[in-house]
């Protein structure tokens, strides 16, 4: 994904958003928006508590699966479902991301990471099993 060719410029292009679908929570904070007047190159600050949301486990019938609720339901769907989760669209209309890289990606991310490694261990857990309750 790093060499010069199409699929590695579309990874760098979109780095952000393939990194955004295997978050497993969402940062919070107070957000300064005035630093960024004027010329001077980009700040990112955050003013008092910086946090993040995990959400909750057990998502609700009618939202789509997100961070960490990905790891755990639907599985068998996690790459369409990572992709849906992201609603951002090229100019054309079409998908930003790269449904092989994805699944590349999610490779990876289950074979080296230990949060995903423990939060895939939920599903046969019980977690599943009331979530189906709870859908009845």
């Amino acid at each position: 994904m790093f060499r010069n060719d199409e699929k590695s410029k579309h990874f760098m292009k979109n780095i952000r958003a393939y990194n955004m679908i295997f978050s497993f929570t969402s940062m919070g904070g107070k957000i300064d928006r005035s630093i960024n007047k004027g010329g001077a190159p980009f700040v990112f600050k955050l003013n008092g508590v910086n946090y993040h949301q995990i959400g909750s486990m057990l998502p609700h019938q009618e939202e789509h699966r997100r961070f960490s609720q990905l790891y755990i339901y639907d599985t068998e769907n996690e790459v369409p479902n990572r992709i849906n989760a992201l609603s951002g669209k090229d100019k054309d209309g079409s998908k930003k991301l790269d449904q092989q890289i994805v699944e590349d990606l999610r490779v990876v991310v289950d074979e080296f990471n230990h949060f995903a490694m423990k939060f895939s261990e939920m599903q046969g857990r019980g977690l599943k099993r009331e979530m189906e309750v709870r859908s009845r």
